[in-house]
């Protein structure tokens, strides 16, 4: 409840007046009392960690703590955490693609949460692992990539998304070499409506981004630039391949070109951002796990491979393929017309043209 709420509750209900001040202490009083201190929580870390590996074999829960000198009692620095079945998971089943984000913690020491977030076969978010920092620089990020790397391996066609921020591209850099960079187009677009402001380039923008084709992109590129040609030099200047569609790695199977997936894993924060770190790390193990084991109940009931989303998507294209004609090219070739535009796709090699498949 906010302190203005208190405030005339009390005075409402009880006909007692209470300064704000007063408030506020009693709130955080409360507070410790519900959900334990903030400064004590750090102090179980240690201990946590390592009932964690206990319990949970092949999970990584690492800690790093920072001492000024020998002297000093060694303080808390950050933490990366990931559960083994999350990894395995992981590795088994899902997309070779992962969105990074990191969010501000609301408690009295700040600090950052940092996340790695897949996408299961029903196009969910998968949370993979997170890490608690000080802040969002290169060596937090350094620390987070590592601890990740070293707990999935190398992964196959890896495709990371990003917000460009500059201290995860320099670890990204650093660590995983082989991985594939994909920017959020929406914080692209966001910086580029700063100085590009207005509802047409907006337009064009979305659709350069989400084309399939060469032939797209460029078409869209094309009215950018007619429109506003400083426009067109700040977008030609970001490499295509890290925010349009049709340069994306095929081999990946994922369209996305914004990281909402890591927008969604921060809004189940919501309060728990202001615990106490225990607290906090509580509710999302707790989360993780039974978030995984609904999930899996729920999949016993489909049947066959296919997820409902995808069963559904199949569908969505199957209806909107009757009002297209087919014509047989030779070997596993078709032309597919689609409102007089030719489409030549390969069944075998799972090609098409339009670049969307």
């Amino acid at each position: 409840m906010k302190i203005n709420g208190m405030q005339a509750e009390l005075k409402d209900i009880f006909r007692i007046e209470c300064s704000q001040s007063r408030l506020y202490r009693a709130r955080r009083r409360t507070n410790e009392i519900l959900e334990g201190d903030h400064g004590k929580s750090y102090e179980k870390l240690t201990t946590y960690a390592e009932m964690v590996r206990r319990t949970n074999p092949g999970s990584m829960v690492k800690i790093q703590l920072d001492r000024v000198t020998i002297n000093h009692q060694p303080t808390f620095k950050r933490l990366f955490f990931c559960l083994d079945a999350m990894k395995q998971g992981f590795l088994a089943r899902c997309r070779p693609f992962i969105g990074m984000d990191g969010c501000f913690l609301k408690g009295p020491f700040g600090g950052m949460l940092l996340t790695a977030i897949g996408l299961d076969g029903d196009l969910r978010i998968y949370p993979i692992a997170f890490a608690v920092v000080e802040s969002e620089t290169k060596d937090s990020w350094n620390f987070f990539i590592h601890c990740l790397h070293s707990v999935l391996g190398d992964v196959r066609d890896l495709t990371l998304m990003t917000d460009r921020q500059k201290g995860v591209l320099l670890a990204i850099e650093e660590i995983l070499l082989e991985a594939n960079n994909r920017y959020c187009a929406r914080h692209i677009y966001n910086n580029f409506r700063a100085n590009h402001p207005g509802s047409e380039l907006k337009t064009h923008f979305w659709r350069a981004s989400r084309a399939t084709s060469v032939h797209a992109f460029k078409y869209e590129m094309d009215h950018i630039k007619k429109h506003d040609s400083k426009a067109f030099e700040y977008l030609a200047k970001i490499d295509p391949s890290t925010w349009s569609a049709h340069a994306f790695n095929k081999s990946v199977k994922s369209d996305h070109v914004t990281n909402n997936i890591t927008e969604s894993f921060n809004g189940w924060l919501g309060i728990q951002r202001s615990k106490p770190i225990m607290t906090m790390i509580e509710f999302l193990r707790r989360k993780l796990m039974t978030r995984m084991q609904k999930r899996y109940e729920k999949g016993l009931t489909w049947g066959g491979r296919a997820t409902l989303r995808v069963k559904r998507k199949l569908k969505e294209i199957g209806d909107k393929s009757r009002f297209c004609n087919v014509v047989f090219v030779g070997g596993p070739g078709y032309e597919v017309l689609d409102d007089n535009v030719g489409y030549v796709g390969n069944i075998e090699k799972r090609e098409c043209i339009c670049g969307a498949w």
